[in-house]
């Protein structure tokens, strides 16, 4: 476009506020998943009787990783850095989901 038009051009900002809206949204939901698995470590150290279950504590991270996930993969753009740049969100939540079966593993090797 030609030097004396751009400012006149209409700026496209409404899919990139979007765009960063689902990502944050997917970071937030990520973030609350870990925190939810940290406070479980946290009282199994301090406070054995007040700590929930795994199970509990699975299920609870997991009803926010995959929403997390599925906003993640909702923000995925065809430009490389968008791409990198979706992948923090995407891995946060795909390992919050794959949490309980590394766990499930350790134990498992940890008894044999």
């Amino acid at each position: 476009m030609a030097r004396p038009l751009r400012k006149l051009a209409e700026m496209r900002t409404v899919v990139v506020r979007r765009r960063h809206r689902t990502w944050m949204l997917s970071m937030i939901l990520a973030s609350l998943g870990w925190g939810v698995w940290w406070i479980e470590v946290f009282l199994a150290r301090l406070a054995p009787e007040l700590a929930p279950t795994l199970r509990t504590t699975a299920l609870i991270g997991g009803a926010f990783a995959l929403p997390g996930l599925l906003v993640a993969i909702w923000t995925i753009r065809a430009k490389a850095a968008w791409i990198l740049l979706t992948l923090v969100p995407l891995l946060a939540n795909l390992s919050l989901l794959a949490l309980p079966i590394l766990i499930k593993t350790l134990r498992v090797i940890r008894e044999s």
